[in-house]
């Protein structure tokens, strides 16, 4: 059979005469006066520039990535490339290169310059465009304007939209429109430009480009979920170092660091609040490093063992999002700009984040215990009271000293591990707009779905499990209950929650909620109507 690769490449081959760069597969050959440039499409949001002044850089194979529908016209002195989301037209020799959307909107404009053995990428910035990103920095300020920043992690995020990575190993400097309120001039190691540009145009989009071009990140499942040895042998934790970890921590997942690590050894060595305060933000960590609760100080024995609890608790959820950074390249905890990027006052947090899209964490960072919380739109429901909060406002909160305040936003389902050792996998539903969450299931690449709709007084709940397993549906905010019923046949009412078993169901008066038990078939589709 005839190579279709080959074929391919004759057929680019003789483009090249026609006034249009040599392609072969998604490669295009630039012609500058020396060295070599070469743009690679990755997808119709994604290229790959290379811009070298001595060897060739390698390229891919072309089983490494399919096919992109890319169109290139010559005009003047510069080439057109046209995708179903971009438009780039780059000069013959690499060193320019401008990007729009396939709309007509200007993103930005890459200049490429080699001055005394160094090599130096400069990029337009808007007047109010903010960048994100570059690395898990421990500043309060996630909004790197105005910085010069050094970093061995450049992933740069901006707010017109699109996202660079550099993959070449060494330490960048960013200088993110210090000199020059107009521009972003990037500084690499040794005397090659390689970048990855992504357009998104959301960070979520961008995140998953990024993914795309450089591939997921290693499976992470029960067994990488326990707690490890730390590797902090000396120090002793403060408040401001904790502040500075809940930064960093943010400032990664906007760099694409997307599974958070914490390490509660120095904490352990600290005072008892500052360790209570520690150990809420470990308990929500997939990636741990602690010591082990026999070299735990006595007194705070009793903390570290809510804080596994805790965690423990969480672990369903948790192993959910894992699976999607796998999958789709979204870190697991998340600043609130990255859900809710036209949210003005929610850009600025840097003390608050998203675990997941359900949970909004606001972890306590001094003695005195205050909180104050930015909720964005929609209802927020305070996990520790019950209390429902509106979007689009700011509240304060006297946080107990056990307590990490954490709220669910209206519309989701949040799983819970049971609290006693052979209770049901919990489905918390905070109504009252439909929601859905799919749960990573282990050792098995499919997800258990659960999904809630209401409808006035009806909701109708229905569970597609991948295993046999009893649920209990946790309805919150409920005003009681007339009727339950699946498959044609009523479930019964319980007054005392320990008769609960498959079919029934008991509603609380104090906290009202209402809690349904549900055993579900592997491969099934449980369904239960809940009349209110």
């Amino acid at each position: 059979m005839r190579n279709p690769f080959v074929a391919f490449a004759v057929l680019s081959c003789t483009t090249l005469f026609g006034g249009v760069p040599l392609r072969i597969f998604n490669t295009f050959h630039l012609s500058p006066g020396s060295g070599t440039a070469e743009i690679e499409w990755v997808s119709p949001s994604t290229f790959h520039l290379v811009r070298t002044w001595a060897a060739r850089p390698a390229m891919r194979k072309p089983d490494d990535l399919k096919p992109v529908a890319v169109s290139v016209e010559e005009q003047g002195a510069k080439y057109i490339f046209k995708t179903r989301y971009l438009v780039v037209g780059a000069t013959d020799d690499g060193d320019r290169v401008e990007i729009t959307t396939a709309a007509g909107a200007p993103v930005t404009e890459l200049r490429i310059r080699r001055e005394a053995g160094r090599v130096r990428i400069e990029h337009t910035a808007g007047t109010s465009e903010c960048f994100y990103g570059l690395g898990a920095r421990s500043a309060e300020r996630p909004n790197a304007r105005g910085l010069v920043v050094a970093t061995r992690d450049p992933f740069l995020l901006s707010t017109a939209g699109y996202g660079e990575f550099y993959p070449a190993a060494g330490e960048y400097t960013f200088d993110i429109s210090a000199s020059n309120p107009h521009s972003v001039l990037v500084t690499v190691p040794g005397e090659q430009a390689d970048v990855f540009f992504y357009f998104g145009p959301t960070a979520k989009e961008i995140l998953e480009e990024h993914m795309g071009a450089t591939g997921p990140i290693e499976s992470f499942g029960s067994p990488e979920f326990q707690v490890r040895p730390s590797k902090l042998e000396a120090g002793e934790g403060s408040w401001k170092a904790l502040a500075e970890v809940v930064y960093s921590l943010l400032n990664g997942s906007l760099s694409a660091k997307l599974l958070p690590a914490f390490d509660l050894s120095p904490y352990a060595r600290s005072n008892d609040l500052l360790f209570a305060r520690a150990a809420g933000v470990a308990s929500l960590m997939p990636l741990l490093y602690a010591p082990l609760r026999a070299a735990v100080p006595q007194p705070k024995r009793r903390i570290y063992d809510d804080m596994e609890r805790a965690r423990r608790r969480f672990e369903p959820y948790l192993l959910s999002y894992t699976r999607e950074a796998q999958d789709r390249g979204f870190p697991v905890i998340r600043p609130l700009s990255m859900d809710f990027g036209q949210d003005a006052p929610a850009l600025k947090r840097s003390n608050e984040f998203l675990l997941g899209e359900e949970l909004l964490i606001a972890p306590v960072l001094n003695p005195d215990g205050n909180v104050k919380v930015y909720f964005p739109r929609g209802l927020w429901t305070d996990l520790n009271t019950g209390q429902i909060y509106k979007g689009r406002q700011e509240a304060g909160f006297q946080a107990a000293r056990d307590s990490l305040p954490m709220f669910a936003r209206n519309g989701t389902i949040v799983p819970l591990q049971p609290e006693g050792e052979h209770s049901p996998l919990e489905l918390h539903y905070f109504p009252a707009l439909g929601a859905e969450f799919f749960l990573a299931e282990e050792a098995d690449p499919e997800v258990s779905q659960f999904h809630a709709a209401p409808a006035g007084d009806l909701i109708r709940l229905e569970i597609e499990s991948r295993v046999d397993r009893v649920y209990d549906w946790v309805l919150h905010h409920s005003g009681g209950c007339r009727k339950v019923e699946a498959g044609g046949a009523e479930y019964a009412g319980v007054a005392d929650p320990k008769r609960l078993a498959p079919g029934t169901w008991h509603f609380d008066a104090v906290r009202k909620s209402l809690r349904i038990r549900v055993r579900a078939v592997a491969g099934g589709d449980q369904v239960v109507n809940v009349i209110l």
